[in-house]
């Protein structure tokens, strides 16, 4: 119930992990596990849409790959083969541990994973865990790759990997031990086989390595340096508009109006049924009384409206993702109070952030579309 409640795509496991527990002949087990892992799903369901919500949160909705409504024999075909496409293209880690899973099932069944002689029950028993381990895994990368997102700073397929290595780590000890591949021959060829296999996931962890650092600075010096400039200037009284919502929402209890529709259902239907544009965004904003708009211009200047007043720039050196956020007050009135504020939050910036401000050398609007 913890981990389906936490992370949706725990169901991804439980369903094949219950078709197990049936063929195994424990199907009460299977049954009851099913339900249990069910009861936060249904419960968040109720209560999201008992508060005028969907069903499902906003970031499956937005991140899923959801069935096509009414569409034709080409768009079920490449919705189909979305789950084979990111296996083989985009996840090299998963296809590894793939292949090595399948030959490890592979060997666990030509040894006789579901023998019967009892002096061989131990052996066996390890054979048909990989067996069972393997299938279910295997099932439950294809429902992830499928129906799910990857990437994103490799946290959204990490519980794949992370079982996959252990699962495969559990069946190279049983073929490792089995009396029947102790050659040396046999054995050479093994190890060459899986450090093939999982040289993708050493490739994964230098970049992971690699990534983290200057990820790490260019949050702590745009995303962070604004929830806490958001909350020392305007407090609970904050009515703002973004489109990165993370370090904002915690720092502050204010209005937030989410502009790529994470937190805001009103943006996510919009953008879901094709109509969100600069007509929709005047209206939201006006409807919520937002007073400060900051988003990064590459993504969100063509949908803002032509009344919002731009005011200053924050940019950050070597930034990892998008270097320049634009802050934009809602109407003169508010935009000079924003720019009071940014003047008087500027010296608490980390250094190397430069800060630009309209009608300054260097300021123009939307130069940062990239």
């Amino acid at each position: 119930m913890l981990a389906t409640g936490t992370r949706y795509e725990t169901l991804f496991l439980v369903a094949p992990l219950c078709v197990a527990l049936a063929v195994e002949g424990r199907w009460r087990m299977g049954v009851a596990l099913g339900a249990l892992a069910w009861v936060p799903v249904v419960a968040y369901g109720w209560i999201s849409v008992a508060h005028g919500a969907h069903f499902l949160p906003n970031s499956l909705l937005l991140k899923g790959a959801m069935p096509p409504t009414g569409g034709s024999a080409r768009a079920w075909g490449n919705f189909l083969t979305l789950g084979w496409k990111a296996w083989m293209l985009q996840t090299p880690q998963l296809f590894s541990l793939s292949m090595l899973v399948l030959v490890l099932c592979a060997w666990s069944m030509r040894k006789g994973a579901w023998g019967r002689a009892e002096e061989h029950a131990e052996r066996e028993s390890g054979r048909r865990w990989t067996v069972l381990a393997g299938g279910i895994w295997l099932v439950a990368t294809w429902a992830h790759l499928q129906f799910a997102a990857t990437g994103w700073f490799y946290r959204y397929e990490a519980y794949l990997v992370g079982l996959g290595v252990a699962g495969c780590g559990f069946g190279a000890w049983a073929w490792w031990r089995s009396e029947e591949e102790r050659g040396i021959g046999t054995r050479t060829v093994g190890c060459l086989l899986v450090l093939f296999l999982v040289g993708p996931l050493g490739i994964r962890a230098r970049a992971a390595q690699q990534d983290f650092l200057p990820a790490g600075h260019h949050i702590y010096r745009q995303q962070y340096q604004l929830g806490r400039f958001l909350a020392e200037a305007y407090g609970e009284e904050v009515r703002v508009a973004l489109n990165d919502l993370g370090a904002v929402s915690f720092f502050t209890d204010g209005k937030i109006l989410d502009l790529y529709g994470l937190g805001t259902k009103e943006v996510l239907d919009a953008k879901r049924a094709g109509h969100l544009d600069s007509q929709e965004i005047s209206r939201l904003l006006l409807n919520k009384g937002i007073t400060v708009v900051v988003v990064y211009d590459v993504w969100a200047a063509p949908l803002l409206p032509g009344w919002l007043e731009p005011v200053c720039k924050w940019t950050v050196p070597d930034g990892y993702w998008k270097k320049t956020v634009t802050f934009y007050g809602a109407g003169p009135s508010r935009a000079a109070d924003l720019q009071k504020k940014l003047r008087a939050f500027a010296p608490k910036l980390p250094p190397g952030v430069e800060v630009v401000y309209v009608n300054e050398a260097g300021f123009q609007r939307n130069a940062d579309l990239e």
